[in-house]
């Protein structure tokens, strides 16, 4: 019961404090790859942390022993006295009761959130095949629209769309740095990262962690694209396109990932940059991500070594038993 009470308050760190964390300072902009890992690995943390404390609940625990016979002999009349008694029976079967829900839940949200993304994306493809003009010198797909717009639909394959109203705003360099950054979404596979992310947030929303890092996750993936963008193009090249697109108030559809989207946080960054973190501060950032995945497997590990005692894994197939009881 020692790893259930740390992986349960674990798991309430997670979900409270660490967002408090993450979001302090401007650490985040001056590191968003750094920064997302963060947010990522935090929130598929707390999904394990659930997990491995429902399993400690449904798991008994067996001395350590190095005769492999022996240790499965142990763990089947483990398992066998665990389950035995009324009250080990509806402890074991909450922990898989628990940890069922959890793991079901995630997947199916998880699942739905990215065939609502393909799907979107789909309709968004069919209706841009109708209505769109495909331009090789651009590489990209134009499409009449009284606002400038611009935005790509998932996949390397997948279409890079620009209005013509953006077509008669941008100079050549702007256009230019637009699209790039449209590309760095499409290379680093962002719309399906979203969606996973989304997809955590739609199983446990009210949960701070989860509802945060589908708001920052979202922001973050904008900055890599501008970072990836003013790799070849000019910081202020960009910023003066974004000029262009941050009156345009309309949300981008589901599955679509516009240049418009947090345009004035983004233009302010380009405008006023800050330093980036140092290489020590990114290594201390990275370990400290590391760590917080670590820690749920060290709260089971520990106390095991400390007490000779391991979880017993899943019974044991009845033949295999009665071999190791003869």
């Amino acid at each position: 019961m020692t790893s259930v009470a740390l992986l349960g308050g674990y798991a309430l760190l997670l979900a409270v404090g660490v967002p408090a964390l993450l979001l302090r300072g401007d650490w985040a902009g001056r590191a968003p790859r750094v920064a997302l890992a963060a947010w990522v690995t935090a929130a598929v943390t707390f999904f394990a942390t659930l997990l491995l404390a429902a399993l400690s609940l449904a798991a008994p625990g067996v001395h350590v022993s190095t005769n492999l016979a022996l240790m499965l002999q142990a763990c089947w009349k483990a398992l066998r006295n665990a389950y035995a008694t009324p009250a080990g029976a509806a402890l074991g079967g909450i922990g898989l009761t628990l940890g069922l829900g959890v793991l079901i839940r995630v997947s199916v949200c998880v699942t739905r959130a990215i065939r609502r993304t393909r799907r979107a994306a789909r309709e968004q493809a069919a209706m841009i095949n109708l209505l769109g003009r495909p331009d090789r010198g651009l590489g990209a797909t134009v499409i009449a629209h009284d606002q400038p717009a611009a935005f790509c639909l998932p996949g390397r394959g997948g279409a890079v769309v620009i209005s013509s109203a953006a077509l008669a705003t941008l100079g050549p360099d702007e256009l230019a740095a637009v699209l790039a950054h449209e590309r760095a979404h499409q290379a680093g596979h962002h719309h399906l990262l979203l969606a996973v992310v989304e997809g955590f947030a739609d199983a446990f929303g009210r949960v701070p962690l989860l509802r945060h890092a589908a708001e920052q996750v979202a922001h973050l993936i904008e900055l890599l694209a501008d970072d990836t963008a003013t790799r070849d193009h000019d910081r202020l090249t960009l910023a003066d396109a974004l000029v262009g697109f941050a009156g345009h108030r309309d949300q981008p559809a589901r599955g679509v990932l516009a240049a418009a989207t947090g345009a004035l946080p983004r233009l302010w960054r380009l405008l006023t940059p800050a330093a980036p973190l140092s290489r020590g501060q990114r290594l201390a950032a990275l370990t400290a991500t590391v760590l917080l995945a670590a820690a749920p497997v060290l709260m089971i590990v520990l106390p095991a070594l400390a007490t000779h005692m391991v979880w017993c894994p899943s019974p044991m197939p009845a033949d295999l038993a009665g071999a190791c009881l003869q």
